[in-house]
């Protein structure tokens, strides 16, 4: 989805807020913009990220509220798009997963993996978004000062969860069809992509990368025991994805085998040599000491 919004007001500009219930003033610091959109438009607000007498530190404050405390300056153009984590773009009304892949912030595109375990992944409807522009706030010789030059930026969607109930037994799983969510863009995704059973898979036997939730599922693979929290939640979920049958088979022919067992090496056990020894020999031995001649007769 396409973006563009003009903003009267840029981050670290001195404003003048007034309240409009009680018309009461005070001087700010924008040091955060927000747009929100969703099926009805676009809104913009401020944020001060700082407590006031009249503003608090996360309100939002309407831009018809406020007013330049300095010199005015001309409106500030953005644009942009609304991209999934694989660089999709996503509407409002469009159907997406979260944490369905698990990735860390910053790891790329190419090194996400299947959640192996499902853990909170969901499903949802797109309902809204909301974008945010926000400056550091650094500690400097004891006091507060704004790096104006630093500006991070946000994307979150909004929407309505649309997976059933994930339920075991008298125990509740997952979030109730219907709750509302809100998730960051980067880890959300559009589409699964036709190589998810293979990935899956791969993501199971993956070597030199600690993937949470890993050990569980493979535990849970070999029972395959749907009274398991673990191995119910895998197999809801690679069923709503059309994946399961097609993981099972997978599984089935070995290209990842959690039950195999390693075989532990043989030691073979020294082979004693056979005695050379005569029976003259022994005679030489019993002549030499008469008192192992005379055990040898009490034996007899």
């Amino acid at each position: 989805m396409h973006f563009k919004q003009e903003f009267k007001f840029r981050l670290g500009d001195r404003v003048i807020y007034k309240d409009p219930i009680s018309g009461e003033t005070e001087e700010v610091v924008i040091r955060q913009r927000n747009l929100r959109m969703d099926k009805d438009g676009q809104k913009v607000s401020y944020v001060c990220r700082e407590s006031h007498n009249l503003v608090g530190y996360w309100d939002e404050m309407a831009e018809e509220n406020l007013s330049f405390a300095v010199e005015e300056h001309g409106k500030d153009l953005v644009d942009g798009d609304i991209l999934d984590g694989l660089g999709e773009p996503i509407e409002i009304g469009d159907t997406v997963f979260h944490d369905v892949y698990y990735c860390a912030n910053g790891i790329r595109v190419e090194d996400r993996v299947p959640n192996v375990d499902f853990t909170f992944a969901k499903e949802f409807e797109v309902v809204y978004f909301t974008l945010n522009w926000y400056i550091e706030r650094d500690f400097t010789d004891g006091k507060v000062v704004d790096d104006v030059d630093k500006v991070y930026y946000d994307q979150h969607v909004h929407g309505k969860q649309t997976f059933e109930d994930l339920t075991v037994g008298e125990k509740l799983y997952g979030m109730p069809k219907g709750c509302l969510v809100r998730e960051s863009t980067w880890n959300t995704h559009k589409n699964i992509g036709e190589n998810f059973a293979q990935e899956y898979v791969a993501a199971l036997n993956r070597k030199g990368y600690e993937l949470i939730g890993k050990d569980d599922a493979k535990k849970a693979w070999e029972v395959r025991d749907e009274n398991t929290h673990v191995f119910y939640v895998i197999k809801r979920w690679l069923t709503h994805l059309g994946k399961f049958d097609e993981v099972s088979k997978l599984m089935d022919e070995r290209k990842f085998n959690p039950t195999r067992k390693v075989k532990k090496k043989s030691v073979k056990k020294p082979v004693k040599k056979p005695d050379d020894t005569t029976l003259d020999d022994i005679m030489s031995k019993l002549k030499a000491d008469p008192s192992l001649l005379a055990k040898v007769k009490d034996m007899l």
